[in-house]
């Protein structure tokens, strides 16, 4: 998921990568409620993506089974926690 929305960001340390992911979380929680749900991850994937519907099917595929898989507590939306913990590791 979050590996698509940005490109890895090389030479970048884990408390650079930390931020950024906190600066993307506001970024994608369009209505403020401290959460993500998996329609915000995929408008954010929409709006920021450019290619043909092949490849725009895919990115979204690909951001749905991040979100799934960042969503550690099963609720059926990220906290910044488990945002941050995805986004970091799948930068590192």
């Amino acid at each position: 998921m979050v590996s698509t929305l940005l490109t890895r960001k090389a030479g970048m340390g884990e408390r650079q990568r930390t931020a950024e992911a906190r600066r993307l979380f506001r970024k994608i929680d369009t209505n403020g409620d401290g959460s993500l749900t998996v329609q915000e991850v995929i408008d954010y994937t929409l709006d920021n993506y450019r290619g043909d519907s092949a490849e725009e099917a895919a990115a979204i595929r690909k951001a749905f089974d991040g979100f799934i898989a960042a969503d550690v507590d099963k609720s059926g939306s990220l906290d910044e926690a488990e945002f941050v913990q995805y986004y970091v590791k799948s930068q590192a």
